[in-house]
């Protein structure tokens, strides 16, 4: 991954659900979250863990419609760059 070669530690979940849990459990300085997840999609992820953290989140996502990258503005703060993605803080 691009992140460990400029000295970051990456960890990697492909499920919703247990991506989730890791957040809830461990410590991070950052979440780069896929809202198109199995299991609990990136969206869900992120409400659930606004209730118990301020981690930075950044979400991305392949979805190209206003309404499926920002579902609930009070959760999302989105910055509309060329690459389309959504910014949650």
């Amino acid at each position: 991954m691009e992140l460990e070669h400029e000295g970051f530690t990456a960890e990697i979940e492909g499920n919703g659900t247990r991506a989730y849990e890791r957040i809830i459990q461990e410590n991070f300085d950052i979440i780069l979250l896929d809202v198109m997840l199995p299991g609990m999609d990136g969206i869900e992820i992120c409400r659930r863990v606004r209730t118990v953290s301020n981690v930075p989140i950044i979400v991305l996502t392949a979805r190209d419609a206003v309404e499926d990258r920002v579902e609930d503005s009070t959760s999302v703060r989105t910055t509309t760059s060329r690459s389309r993605l959504p910014c949650l803080s």
